[in-house]
């Protein structure tokens, strides 16, 4: 007798419902791949081709407009950081010194820092 024409055991054989739900689940996660590599593609080609987009700013005609500053009379600007999307306004006063931080995209003040001296040495220096 030829050893083919033994019947496989129920352990040679895996459940047929079981292999089609597997085969369906890498379908499907094959397909979510590709989508989100294409997507991905898609936004990288998008941002290449039209940089203005990706970096929209507030108002009409792509500017904020007026923003005003609190800043007390007698107030001296010492000096001014920009960077992309931050400004920072360094000033002098009766109060003290302070850093004002600003959104360049919005014109919103984002907050301040005020510098006081731990020293006298440091508020000597500015007399």
């Amino acid at each position: 007798m030829a050893e083919d024409s033994v019947e496989p055991t129920n352990m040679e054989t895996p459940p047929m419902p079981r292999m089609l739900v597997l085969k369906v689940a890498v379908a499907v996660m094959g397909i979510l791949l590709l989508a989100g590599f294409a997507l991905v593609v898609t936004t990288i080609v998008s941002r290449v081709s039209n940089p203005q987009a990706a970096a929209r700013v507030i108002g009409p005609g792509g500017q904020f407009g007026l923003t005003e500053v609190a800043i007390e009379r007698g107030d001296i600007i010492r000096s001014v950081n920009l960077n992309e999307d931050r400004a920072a306004i360094h000033i002098a006063g009766e109060k003290g010194e302070e850093v004002i931080i600003l959104n360049v995209k919005s014109g919103a003040e984002l907050g301040r820092f005020r510098l006081r001296p731990l020293t006298g040495l440091a508020d000597a220096a500015k007399r």
